[in-house]
C-alpha cells in the first residue's frame, strides 16, 4: 500500500455517552490531537491519529 500525504486536519473527539474512549497517537501513544490524511487510491482515504509534536513532523 502506497500512502500519499494529502493534509492535516484538528481531532475533535465526538462525546457520546456510550463511547468515552480516548484517541491516541500511533507514534507515541500520546493523546491524539490531530489526523493525518492520507490517499492510497481508488478514492480511499487512510486517517490516523497523531499527538501535536509527532504531526508536525509529518510536514
Amino acid at each position: 500500500m502506497i500512502k500519499v500525504f494529502t493534509s492535516l486536519r484538528v481531532y475533535t473527539e465526538v462525546k457520546d455517552s456510550h463511547k468515552r474512549k480516548n484517541r491516541f497517537c500511533i507514534t507515541c501513544g500520546n493523546i491524539a490531537t490531530t489526523e493525518a490524511l492520507y490517499d492510497v487510491g481508488e478514492g480511499v482515504e487512510l486517517i490516523e491519529k497523531y499527538c501535536d509534536t509527532c504531526a508536525k513532523q509529518l510536514k
